[in-house]
């Protein structure tokens, strides 16, 4: 049956459950003087027992104390007299008016509308957006600017505009919260067009798109093409667009950009667009081009006029060489070509050039230069392969005064199976010639040999002075393998912090640590030591 849904009218609170949801929203950082209690119950009946206003109006005075601050909140919900729902919006309005001394942190909280109804964001992804929209001070460290991030976002949640999820690593509006972000858009400023998962099969007609608009989102639906009798879009104030996570889009007109000359965030993730409009290469204030997923994507123009952009997607790309100009993209902080199977190189002396980059993963099948990679003093997170030992050491070597702080670093043949968070280094179908050492990465937590040939023990190919961060090692088919430690090893600083060992298809492993041919000799037992304790083994 169509139209068969039965409206059900919510009961609101009695005046005791509302009053009990507002002081435990309220918390216990505030102290209600007897005054101010009696301010806070008429606010409270103010709201008409409808939980969510409660809730909010409480969030938007936690630790206010200031009786003038109760008396004003008072007088603003009284200045309008509504049905319930119009009630409610002039509350949630009001929590959010009273962020005006914090403007960024409003920007952030409207930020979040663009987003479909009920999604709940990654703050890692939302926060990677404020870093985009110069939200977050542009000048921070990574570090730094991701720590802002989350003071917002937690401030947000403090004071009930938006939902946290249990392991704190979601974020989520209300749907009247996001209804009422809109509204405020829609009239602004700023001006937004927010029309995500709405099923849209066509982009919206050339009177939505005003010129002052700042923000648009069409993410989520299903559109298929911008038709290209269609005029290009006046905007001139326009900062962001996303029309990310439209699978059925393939085509954008050549010159629907070419009137967004403030555009900073261009978004097309998750399309099925296999060239790029010519226009973009003219947006010269953009900061973010992303294009994560675009599994068809082959064509990218020249990026050399986009002299501001930090941030550029391309993993999971279809591109066969990297664009023309990346060498002169002297600002990029984050660059990422993970995934980019077709990706087979990337010309020497352009990495050296990017001397902002702070992230940085490869395609696992590009060969990278050692001393490209050591010569990026600022990088902090990094994701890339060596194919010899060589070009590995020069770039430890470089690293021996620091390291990025998390790093996957594969040498041998590609391979990425382990992009958690950490340091990891993989040795995969390596093959180790006599007197092959490795310099070591003093930060390493991970290490993972598969199908290493030519190894017949751990000490004989890394060179370790001081102790390591090493606590998770497994050996996979490394046929040669006799023992993991040699005797006159048995003090290498590799192993003293390993917590698990695993191995596996080792068919010539006899001991893991090297008997000495002594007959005095205590054994292997007595050199467990350095690999002991609560440490778990495991054989395959």
């Amino acid at each position: 049956m169509i139209n068969c849904e039965k409206k059900i009218k919510v009961q609101p609170l009695s005046n005791a459950e509302a009053w009990a949801l507002f002081v435990k929203t309220l918390g216990n950082q505030t102290l209600l003087s007897d005054q101010i209690e009696g301010i806070a119950e008429s606010l409270v009946e103010e709201c008409d027992g409808l939980p969510l206003g409660i809730i909010v109006m409480a969030g938007s005075m936690k630790g206010v104390e200031d009786i003038c601050e109760w008396r004003h909140a008072l007088e603003e919900i009284r200045d309008v007299k509504h049905d319930d729902m119009h009630r409610v919006f002039h509350v949630l309005e009001y929590s959010y008016r009273k962020l005006n001394g914090s403007p960024k942190v409003q920007e952030c909280f409207l930020y979040c509308s663009l987003y479909p109804e009920d999604e709940w964001i990654r703050r890692d992804e939302l926060i990677e957006r404020f870093i985009d929209e110069k939200l977050v001070d542009g000048m921070k460290s990574r570090k730094s600017q991701f720590d802002e991030g989350h003071v917002i976002l937690n401030r947000l949640e403090n004071i009930c505009l938006l939902e946290g999820s249990e392991r704190h690593e979601h974020v989520k509006m209300h749907d009247l919260v996001r209804d009422m972000a809109i509204r405020v858009t829609r009239v602004g400023p700023p001006r937004f067009l927010v029309q995500a998962r709405m099923k849209l099969e066509d982009i919206p007609n050339e009177e939505k798109w005003s010129e002052d608009l700042v923000r648009v989102s069409l993410m989520a639906n299903n559109i298929k093409s911008i038709p290209f009798n269609s005029s290009p879009p006046k905007c001139p104030t326009l900062l962001t667009l996303l029309l990310c996570n439209n699978e059925f889009l393939r085509v954008i007109p050549r010159l629907f950009c070419m009137h967004m000359k403030s555009l900073t965030v261009l978004d097309l993730s998750d399309t099925s667009i296999e060239s790029l409009p010519s226009s973009i290469s003219n947006l010269e204030s953009l900061t973010a081009l992303l294009l994560r997923n675009c599994e068809q994507l082959r064509l990218v123009p020249s990026l050399e006029n986009l002299t501001a952009l930090r941030r550029l997607v391309l993993e999971g790309s279809a591109i066969e060489e990297v664009p023309k100009g990346l060498e002169k993209l002297i600002n990029l902080r984050y660059l990422s070509f993970e995934n980019c199977c077709d990706l087979l190189t990337i010309p020497d002396g352009i990495l050296s050039k990017l001397s902002q980059i702070e992230y940085f993963k490869s395609s696992g099948r590009v060969t990278l230069r050692g001393k490209e990679i050591g010569s990026l003093e600022k990088l902090k997170t990094f994701s890339g392969r060596f194919e010899d030992i060589g070009e590995f050491n020069s770039c430890i070597r470089l690293w021996e005064e620091w390291e990025p702080e998390e790093y996957v670093i594969v040498l041998g043949n590609c391979c990425f199976d382990r992009t958690g968070i950490g340091r990891h280094v993989i040795l995969n179908e390596f093959a180790a010639d006599s007197g092959d050492t490795l310099v070591w990465p003093r930060g390493t937590e991970y290490l993972k040999l598969d199908e290493c040939h030519g190894i017949t023990s751990l000490s004989h190919i890394a060179t370790v002075k001081q102790p390591t961060d090493l606590r998770d090692c497994h050996v996979i088919s490394c046929h040669s393998l006799r023992h993991v430690i040699c005797s006159c090893c048995s003090n290498v600083p590799l192993f003293q912090s390993l917590e698990i060992l695993q191995l596996e298809d080792l068919p010539m492993l006899t001991d893991l640590v090297e008997r000495e041919r002594s007959p005095s000799s205590a054994g292997a037992s007595s050199m467990l030591p350095i690999i002991n304790g609560h440490h778990r083994y495991l054989y395959g």
